[in-house]
């Protein structure tokens, strides 16, 4: 054991003089992440969505309107002529309406959408036979969907004043009490909030799905570390003709590939930490500035040993990979070459994770991915969000089937001849 112990110490100084992969990997995603986080959500609270409103009608009915625009960003006033400042959901929105012609607002590159209201607006207004049209322009911009929004809450509140007019003009002698009951016959009532298992969810647990993106996320920052460090564990010291002298001494070649494959899941687990860390700091202020305000993920103790544990598993496994290529090739630079491809289907797999479910891909495909140790990763969070913890125990002993392969198959080559000339056989 003290053998053992004095080897994993021996492996961590040699990683650790490296200062540029311990920053890159461990101190930068706690700096660069929450950094990126910041900036975007500043970005997107700070600028505004702006709208131009032309009114070629000039009459009440066209002010109505406008002044419904006005209350959804929550001004009751102009306070600058031709212009009106407001928020809505927390992102400021700016309305001009000072231009002239159409044209002019469409070659304005800072409009957003263009809103006009035709001039025989307040003409269609009471004929109870016809819609009133309101057209609008958008721009392929980043605040097209917030004005596409408050375009909708305005001509959505603007109707049911049409509607009371058009009523009173169709029955003028019925009394109404709540011109709702008329509007909105149907009414739609929140009823129970349940996890896709059928489970109730708890009211915390509504925004769940965005907690599974940042861990997804997080999870496969993890895939890159593992790669640098064991690729200059086994790689290296042959590189560095070190690997000969190491082999010679009485410690038994499967204690110096335990400690390097310890040694090397240490530090990158301290790096998965920091990159989970920095991920879901940097989310929060992402959301935070598409919202408008400080939100907060929903997260626990329970969420936090399970993905401690995924990523435990899948830094192993990656470890294991590596460690395999990295036996077989002749420099460090070889064996991170060829790690590469394990990062590409690491990425394959968590695109896949973000924007779809393997539960609902056909069963042939579903089989294909159960060949990569990390869809299993996936599927570990995956299945206890939807169900439980004894849901993801399959994909828990499948990893660690994975791991026991490649290490097998690892130490084999390592007690072999072949370890002293890596791909050169």
């Amino acid at each position: 054991m003290n053998t053992l112990r004095t080897l994993i110490w021996k492996e961590l100084l040699d990683l650790s003089r490296d200062r540029g992969t311990l920053f890159s990997t461990i101190l930068l995603p706690l700096i660069a992440l929450p950094i990126i986080g910041i900036v975007v959500g500043y970005v997107f609270q700070v600028q505004p969505t702006i709208i131009a409103i032309i009114d070629q009608d000039n009459s009440e009915w066209s002010r109505w309107l406008i002044e419904y625009f006005k209350a959804v960003i929550g001004v009751d006033s102009v306070p600058v002529k031709d212009v009106c400042v407001g928020v809505f959901l927390g992102r400021p929105v700016i309305l001009y309406f000072n231009y002239t012609s159409v044209r002019s607002a469409e070659l304005d590159p800072k409009i957003d959408l263009i809103v006009i209201i035709p001039g025989n607006f307040s003409k269609l207004v009471p004929n109870i036979n016809v819609k009133v049209p309101v057209y609008y322009t958008v721009k392929t911009t980043s605040r097209a969907d917030i004005a596409i929004n408050v375009l909708w809450s305005a001509v959505s509140n603007f109707e049911r004043h049409v509607a009371e007019a058009r009523l009173k003009v169709l029955a003028p002698t019925v009394r109404i009490n709540d011109i709702e009951y008329l509007r909105n016959p149907v009414e739609i009532k929140f009823y129970k909030l349940l996890k896709p298992s059928g489970v109730v969810a708890k009211p915390e647990e509504r925004n769940i799905y965005l907690t599974m993106m940042v861990l997804i996320i997080a999870l496969f920052m993890t895939i890159s570390p593992p790669i640098a460090f064991i690729s200059d564990s086994i790689a290296g010291e042959r590189e560095r003709k070190t690997l000969e002298c190491l082999l010679v001494t009485p410690t038994s070649r499967n204690q110096i590939l335990l400690s390097k494959l310890l040694s090397s899941i240490i530090l990158s687990f301290l790096s998965s930490g920091a990159s989970t860390i920095g991920a879901y700091i940097m989310y929060m202020f992402v959301l935070s500035g598409f919202g408008g305000g400080l939100v907060t993920l929903p997260i626990n103790l329970e969420i936090i040993g399970v993905f401690s544990l995924t990523v435990f598993l899948t830094v192993f496994v990656t470890v294991s990979m590596a460690l395999l290529i990295s036996c077989l090739s002749d420099s460090v630079r070889s064996a991170q070459s060829k790690s590469i491809a394990i990062s590409m289907v690491g990425s394959l797999v968590m695109f896949i994770g973000l924007y779809g479910d393997i539960d609902r891909l056909p069963s042939t495909v579903r089989t294909l991915l159960y060949f990569i140790p990390y869809t299993h990763s996936l599927q570990i969070l995956n299945q206890y969000m939807k169900y439980n913890i004894y849901h993801a125990i399959p994909h828990i002993l499948y990893l660690i089937l994975f791991i026991v392969v490649f290490l097998v198959i690892s130490i084999k080559i390592f007690n072999s001849e072949r370890i002293f000339f890596g791909s050169k056989v």
